[in-house]
């Protein structure tokens, strides 16, 4: 009673904040699944009833280059679309396509935690974040850089990158960044020349950190598809996202745990022992394991056809694209290419949906 009495305050917030993430949640989920329908009907129309390449035609629609949710999605359509596509057949309403199973309270808590992790490990606007990064990496030219760019002063920001980043003056040449951004705001900024800040900015994030330009949509910039597609294939705007994001903003989780364990209560210990073993179960849970697997049966798929079957060095390429070269994810990811390879490349070669493939490894 006494610990309720003297943490009521932070247990009525965290309920409400519980309640309206677990609303919002449920009522996003029925939403992103009617629109998932109506463009799977199109799609369907327009290709004549086939549905290859379906579900990255209608993730892409959705979600753009949202990694974290382009996840769910897959995962969604890739689990459920014979389901739509009968519900379709049938002429019956989006609203009763799929009916959604029993939610039970752990997993209402399990979604809880993943929507706390997102916010932790979201990006904050894009220059903040770049030059916040740049900073930590304490070096002389690329702090020159950041600073100019806060200043406003963009005159000698091209001379300067290209002295660490020689990709900026080919890209810029070969005219994949059109030159100014769309938003009409006091931020929108765009060099003489033709080339947008915010496009310096996302390339410096690319290259320098390999970390996932969130801010290429929302924050304004207008990139040609070529180079969107470029930064979508080469960083890791996958549908593994969320959780590599969270393992890449890991050491600030760790860190802050710590701080907590040393500095407050016996209460805070356990609550950060407690939030460092979700992240490992997060991590290890089988619906990731199965968006994995996912990920490597189309990158393997890919990687057969361009070397005639030839899979030499296949682990090592697709595993290093997939997750990034994070330790944890690439473990994994080898351990399935190297136990199983037999039975996805026979699966590929059989031509069935992926999801059969990795139910047959059993990652799904």
């Amino acid at each position: 009673f006494l610990f309720f009495k003297s943490n009521m305050k932070y247990i009525a917030v965290a309920f409400i904040f519980f309640l309206i993430i677990n609303v919002t949640y449920s009522g996003w989920r029925c939403t992103f699944c009617m629109e998932a329908v109506k463009l799977l009907e199109q799609y369907l129309v327009r290709n004549e009833g086939k549905i290859d390449g379906a579900v990255d035609y209608i993730c892409d629609r959705l979600v753009g280059a949202l990694g974290s949710i382009d996840g769910f999605c897959k995962l969604f359509l890739n689990q459920e679309i014979d389901k739509l596509i009968q519900g379709i057949k049938n002429n019956e309403p989006p609203n009763v396509e799929v009916k959604p199973s029993p939610v039970t309270f752990l997993s209402k808590v399990v979604h809880f935690f993943k929507r706390i992790l997102s916010f932790l490990c979201r990006h904050d606007h894009l220059q903040n974040r770049v030059c916040h990064e740049i900073l930590l990496k304490n070096n002389t030219v690329d702090n020159e850089v950041c600073r100019k760019i806060e200043g406003k002063d963009h005159n000698n920001v091209l001379t300067m990158i290209p002295h660490n980043f020689g990709a900026v003056k080919e890209i810029k040449r070969s005219g994949l960044i059109t030159g100014k951004s769309p938003n009409k705001g006091p931020d929108s900024t765009s060099h003489p020349d033709g080339i947008s800040i915010e496009a310096i900015l996302v390339l410096v994030l690319a290259k320098s950190f390999k970390i996932s330009p969130y801010g290429s949509r929302n924050g304004g910039l207008k990139l040609k598809p070529k180079i969107a597609s470029i930064i979508r294939e080469n960083f890791f705007v996958s549908s593994i996202s969320l959780t590599k994001g969270i393992l890449n903003c890991w050491h600030c989780i760790v860190r802050s745990t710590f701080k907590i364990i040393y500095q407050h209560s016996n209460k805070m210990k356990f609550l950060a022992i407690f939030f460092s073993l979700f992240l490992l179960v997060n991590v290890a849970s089988a619906s990731f394991k199965c968006t994995l697997c996912l990920d490597v049966v189309k990158e393997l798929e890919q990687y057969l056809a361009s070397h005639e079957g030839n899979i030499d060095g296949a682990a090592d390429y697709i595993c290093d694209k997939v997750t990034g070269g994070i330790s944890i994810l690439d473990q994994l990811c080898k351990s399935l290419l190297t136990d199983e390879i037999d039975q996805l490349i026979q699966g590929i070669e059989n031509k069935e949906p992926p999801q059969r493939i990795c139910e047959k490894v059993h990652f799904c």
